[in-house]
């Protein structure tokens, strides 16, 4: 059998639902969060994820901005 791991994307269609609904609820310390919701819920469940990813990169793009500010004053500091 082959096996290939997705990020999950809006593309997903009932395959990856049904894959979903076969993982249980808990399952090597981790919570399917999928399991048991419809196929509308699965769709809402993506959508939200992906928007929380792009939270959390965005985020992270504005605490590395601050950081090279902070290295380039010092820096700045250094040289003056």
């Amino acid at each position: 059998m082959k096996y290939e791991l997705k990020e999950l994307n809006m593309n997903m269609e009932i395959i990856e639902y049904e894959m979903y609904q076969d993982i249980p609820l808990k399952e090597s310390g981790s919570t399917n969060l999928c399991n048991g919701l419809p196929y509308e819920g699965f769709k809402a469940y993506l959508e939200s994820n992906l928007q929380e990813n792009i939270r959390i990169l965005v985020n992270m793009i504005h605490q590395l901005s601050l950081i090279l500010c902070m290295l380039m004053i010092f820096q700045w500091d250094i040289l003056v």
